[in-house]
């Protein structure tokens, strides 16, 4: 074998190694700095009177799940992360919205969600809204039939979407799905499979 290919090899598997070290290190700053912030904010606030959607509201540990319905990924780990939340009677489930500006119909379903929580049918919303592969705009209306709301922003959800926001903004959250793990009054910031794993 040539040894110019050797070498060339070698260099190649040399800067592949390299960029995954940067890339993890950088991934790692990143969450230490998403979690400074995230120690500045009091665990109560990230529940902020909301109604688990699976467990009990004096559960010891809460989970805090920000969802955006037309993510493909929140799509995927929802029913992951309810069925191992179902297993733990230790263990609330809490949803905030969290719909990214690239995603057309994530906003119209964010509110949906929300004027359902406010006429007590959110687990009916959530359900239809998290139906099929992909959110599209019949899902956003069968939905809103189903729980018997509206599409359209009211004063009082447009004031629980923008304090979703700010917490989201405060903590420097930048990804979903996301969760916030409340336990011994500590918060912690944990992506799909950590929180998984934490639930086992």
């Amino acid at each position: 074998m040539p040894n110019s290919f050797i070498r060339s090899s070698l260099r190649a598997l040399f800067v592949s190694t390299f960029v995954s070290l940067v890339g993890a290190s950088i991934a790692q700053t990143e969450a230490a700095k998403s979690q400074t912030e995230i120690d500045s904010i009091k665990p109560t606030e990230w529940t902020s009177n909301l109604a688990p959607s699976l467990g009990s509201a004096s559960a010891p540990i809460q989970i805090v799940f920000f969802v955006d319905y037309q993510c493909p990924s929140c799509r995927t780990a929802d029913p992951q992360v309810r069925e191992a939340v179902s297993k733990r009677p230790d263990v609330a489930l809490i949803y905030r919205e969290f719909p990214l500006h690239m995603h057309q119909f994530a906003k119209t379903a964010a509110i949906v969600a929300e004027n359902a929580r406010v006429q007590g049918t959110f687990e009916v919303a959530h359900k239809a809204l998290m139906d099929g592969k992909t959110l599209t705009q019949a899902t956003l209306k069968v939905a809103s039939s189903k729980a018997n709301v509206s599409t359209k922003e009211s004063a009082s959800v447009a004031k629980r979407l923008e304090s979703d926001h700010l917490l989201e903004t405060k903590a420097k959250l930048n990804m979903v799905p996301c969760f916030i793990v409340i336990e011994n009054g500590k918060a912690k910031l944990m992506n799909k499979q950590q929180v998984l794993e934490f639930l086992k």
